[in-house]
């Protein structure tokens, strides 16, 4: 068994909040770049849940040296919801992943027991009626199919992200990412995250849910997923930048370790930290 550090060289976490955001963190772009490349990890994906990070990070690639940052756009309410065009001239500026509604999306608000009616759904008739998707939606996974970008499925319910799953691998896309599927607002247990890899998605393990920040589930509860779901379909990412959590280099390692203690073989855990990473990201 490798030390947790060590497996942390050539790594890669899908999943970190930078300022500036909606909500404070505990770093910006340029530390959070800092940190992995001392860990000797290779590339960050850094999240803004009312900021396109495609233009943070294609500037601070600029003055970073031995680690890579990547950005998208995230569909909420702020930034225009579901805007094709808004999402055509973010792929254009070098974004890799598309989040679709996050703290703009009914199913965030839902479970919450706050007023959702006004807020996203890629349902014509809203989250409580499934059925038609809207126009702008699928416009939108045009897009993403022709820049061959990332679909990430934000803080959807579950049927939103399998709808979601069929009619984007209807028009060409071919890359997705289910976002932390344990978050209650998304409600993926290990069936349905199976069900979801089935087509085509990749599963986002995310270790913010079962720290001291945000105890809602286990650790045992990740390995019955990537148990259920395989690892070849699975990422392990933070999801961390809070102001009280660990610094996500530091998650991602306590995590690694976690995984490790449970079974988890090494030869997995680098699969979903670095080589399922890579595919995504199109890095050779």
């Amino acid at each position: 068994m490798l030390r947790a550090q060590d497996l942390l060289k050539g790594a890669i976490d899908m999943h970190v909040h930078v300022n500036p955001d909606t909500k404070e963190r505990i770093f910006d772009s340029y530390e959070a770049a800092q940190q992995a490349k001392d860990c000797g990890m290779s590339a960050v994906v850094i999240k803004a849940h009312d900021t396109i990070t495609a233009d943070i990070a294609l500037t601070a690639n600029k003055v970073i040296e031995g680690v890579t940052l990547y950005g998208g756009i995230t569909l909420n309410q702020s930034i225009g919801g579901f805007n094709p065009e808004t999402v055509e001239k973010a792929l254009g500026r070098g974004a890799k992943i598309v989040w679709f509604p996050t703290s703009s999306s009914a199913s965030h608000w839902k479970v919450r027991n706050k007023h959702y009616a006004d807020k996203l759904s890629i349902f014509k008739d809203g989250i409580d009626n499934p059925g038609e998707i809207l126009t702008e939606v699928i416009e939108i996974c045009k897009s993403i199919a022709k820049a061959d970008a990332i679909l990430a499925t934000g803080h959807m319910y579950y049927t939103e992200v399998m709808a979601l799953l069929d009619v984007a691998n209807k028009v060409g896309v071919k890359k997705f990412l289910v976002n932390h599927p344990q978050n209650r607002s998304v409600g993926m247990g290990p069936k349905e995250q199976k069900e979801a890899a089935e087509r085509g998605a990749y599963m986002e393990q995310c270790f913010n849910f079962a720290t001291p920040h945000l105890p809602l589930i286990k650790p045992d509860d990740f390995v019955e997923a990537i148990r259920a779901v395989g690892p070849e379909k699975c990422v392990m990412a933070t999801d961390m930048g809070q102001i009280d959590n660990f610094y996500p280099a530091e998650g991602l390692r306590v995590f690694i370790r976690m995984m490790q203690e449970r079974g988890i073989s090494d030869e997995d855990i680098r699969m979903m930290i670095s080589k399922n990473p890579r595919k995504l990201l199109n890095i050779e």
